[in-house]
């Protein structure tokens, strides 16, 4: 025999084990449900839920958190044109503080070296983990598609200003050393260093690939 409650004692209203049933009247394998919760407001939202065998109504205020991700990002709605400008210089800082962070934390070891770096195997699995995604909208696909696509952005961009031979950063240091010594590098010191650069280059690619292959099989 089922029974109905209402909690208001400040202790948690959802517990680990709970089933719920009906949110607002509404059941949970109603596709009108994800309206129901998304159009809240902040209002409080009535769920009946299956607690050890007994049906309980319980009230529930909506919230939202701020949390971060070690993996990656939990996005939330802008509030209009300087928010987005905002947002546009803060993204960037915050994926090189997260580059900077995986570096030292696979080096320290607290995570696998294979997580670190993503080459072209990694990207189109995401992308098509993405895609592929069942019961997902559109616009959603679009929204993680855009936000994937700036990801890879920055990254490239930082990649690009890293002081290995063969890459911009490179070239900017060389400049510097030149314009302090106010002559240019030798042509064979020139070469060899874009060798030694090419040789490291290629050496993370495989390592990037490598990673890849490793996160697939794992």
């Amino acid at each position: 025999m089922s029974q109905s409650t209402r909690q208001n004692d400040g202790a948690p209203v959802i517990q680990i084990g709970d089933s719920i049933l009906e949110i607002n009247g509404t059941s949970v394998t109603d596709p009108a449900i994800q309206g129901v919760t998304n159009d809240s407001d902040g209002a409080i939202l009535t769920i009946r839920l299956n607690r050890n065998g007994a049906e309980m109504v319980v009230d529930v205020k909506p919230f939202t958190e701020e949390i971060y991700s070690p993996r990656g990002f939990d996005l939330k709605p802008g509030e209009g044109f300087f928010e987005a400008a905002r947002e546009a210089v803060v993204f960037p800082v915050a994926m090189f503080r997260l580059t900077v962070f995986s570096i030292r934390s696979a080096i320290s070891g607290d995570i696998e070296p294979y997580n670190v770096v993503s080459g072209p195997v990694g990207m189109v699995t995401i992308v098509s983990d993405v895609v592929n995604e069942p019961d997902v909208e559109t616009s959603v696909k679009t929204e993680s598609l855009v936000m994937i696509a700036a990801v890879i952005s920055i990254g490239l961009a930082f990649t690009n200003l890293l002081p290995l031979p063969g890459l911009d950063g490179s070239d900017m240091i060389m400049l510097i050393i030149e314009t302090i010594r106010g002559k240019k590098v030798s042509k064979k010191t020139e070469r060899v260093i874009n060798i030694v650069g090419f040789v490291i280059i290629i050496l993370l690619v495989s390592f990037a690939l490598t990673s890849d292959i490793i996160r697939l099989v794992v």
